[in-house]
């Protein structure tokens, strides 16, 4: 037994004509076959939906049907046509196969270019200054003979005849219908009669572009910059893409870097070790003075505020991190052993790995 006209619509006898197809329109995309490929019953579903919709929509139809019920009905006023059900429902298609419409072809129109990348290699001192860096590309830029358009100047482009202007056709393949983009114009709409002798219409041409690049103090190996429209150009006279400037910082033969940090090994003399002291030392900016303190061991790491790279969005400069190495002479001249001879002499003998472990069982501490 059929069910209610109605009920499959999920709308009241008292529906307007507008409120029966917003609900057909939002059934037929819920149910659509190409949407419920597993669904054996997915096909059932949309008929009767279709149906339904076949009868409903149409005043004489739907009378007899609110006056006799399914028995008022003739074969012929139950059966539907595609192109009938579906006119004027291009927003379903639309839904179902990802656009394709009259809008959507003026969309295509106004479509931008391709973005485009670039490696840009900059040293280690570069990245710490900042700095402007010219680089030469080849893009496709606007005809200058058809200034994009694609047709021969004093001409213009028309209306697809296959499709229309939709930028695609609809194929009815048995109980299906499928959309598909028209191979006449490529999706477009629009077809050139006259086509640009200069890009034979393609609307761009392949030159050379010179850019400059503006790359900010503090840039680190990897960060990407973007150059508005310095991209490849739109089609048919639409906007450019962007340039994306992959920026590469090449390693330093003293500093190595984290973040705003600077790091570098400090080697420092015995008696400067021992002594302390005032030295100077490098900096990506130059040179600072560091204070060493007395009995300083290998490893330690002193800080220099404000001597390390600026953070590229605030300006302000991070640490230098200076790792102390303590040297140990390798060749000694006959007064500096005579010195280390006089030092051996007075100073403390070091407590012994097994004292320290006898103290450690003994429960003390020396």
């Amino acid at each position: 037994m059929k069910r209610d006209y109605y009920e499959v619509l999920n709308c009241a006898r008292t529906a307007t004509g507008q409120e029966i197809k917003t609900a057909y329109r939002k059934l037929a995309v819920q149910y659509h076959p190409d949407r419920n490929p597993d669904n054996p019953e997915g096909e059932n579903k949309f008929k009767e939906i279709a149906e339904a919709y076949a009868v409903l929509s149409d005043s004489s139809k739907r009378e007899k049907y609110d006056r006799y019920g399914h028995s008022g009905l003739s074969q012929g006023d139950i059966a539907y046509d595609f192109n009938d059900v579906f006119g004027g429902f291009t927003d379903i298609f639309d839904t179902l196969f990802g656009g394709g419409g009259s809008r959507n072809h003026r969309q295509g129109r106004q479509q931008r270019g391709s973005d485009l990348q670039y490696s840009l290699q900059i040293s280690f001192d570069e990245a710490y200054t900042g700095i402007e860096k010219k680089v030469r590309i080849q893009r496709r830029e606007h005809c200058p003979e058809c200034g994009g358009s694609g047709a021969s100047p004093g001409t213009g482009r028309k209306t697809c005849p296959t499709c229309r202007g939709r930028g695609n056709i609809l194929i009815r393949q048995g109980f299906f219908t499928m959309s598909r983009t028209c191979s006449t114009c490529n999706g477009q709409g629009e077809v050139i009669e006259h086509p640009c002798e200069i890009c034979h219409g393609e609307g761009t041409a392949a030159n050379d572009h010179e850019v400059t690049i503006r790359i900010p103090a503090g840039i680190e190996d990897g960060d990407t910059l973007r150059v508005r429209d310095s991209g490849e150009a739109g089609p048919q006279g639409g906007m450019y893409g962007d340039l994306y400037i992959v920026v590469g910082v090449k390693s330093h033969p003293v500093f190595r870097r984290s973040g705003a940090d600077v790091g570098l090994e400090l080697p420092v003399t015995f008696s400067m070790a021992a002594l302390g002291g005032e030295i100077e030392i490098p900096t990506p900016g130059g040179r600072a003075q560091l204070k060493v303190p007395a009995g300083i061991q290998s490893g330690t790491i002193l800080e220099l505020k404000g001597e390390g790279f600026p953070d590229m969005n605030t300006g302000k400069k991070g640490r230098l991190l200076a790792t102390i190495e303590v040297i140990t002479p390798h060749r000694l001249n006959d007064e500096q052993r005579k010195l280390f001879q006089k030092l051996r002499d007075v100073e403390d003998e070091p407590v012994s790995v097994w004292d320290r472990l006898k103290s450690m069982f003994a429960g003390k501490s020396v």
